[in-house]
């Protein structure tokens, strides 16, 4: 909670809303470059960081876990 209220006397960082603040010029930009530039920065980061990866592989085992948690429901309590 205190981390939020504090985040709130910040202001803006993301470079296009600043120089749109001091300037007024909007930028436009495509949504191919947009996503090309975000996936390309996901798929770098997840690629060359090691807390990322073992991150994944931490959410992907235990997806996997509940997955296969959740199908034993119907043999465990159907009535065949």
């Amino acid at each position: 909670m205190i981390a939020f209220v504090w985040s709130l006397t910040f202001g803006e960082t993301l470079h296009d809303k600043c120089f749109e603040k001091h300037t007024g010029v909007k930028q436009k930009k495509p949504v191919l470059h947009v996503l090309t530039t975000e996936l390309s920065r996901a798929f770098r980061l997840l690629v060359t960081e090691p807390i990322v990866i073992a991150a994944a592989f931490t959410a992907t085992y235990l997806f996997g876990l509940i997955f296969i948690y959740l199908q034993g429901y119907p043999l465990v309590y159907s009535d065949e």
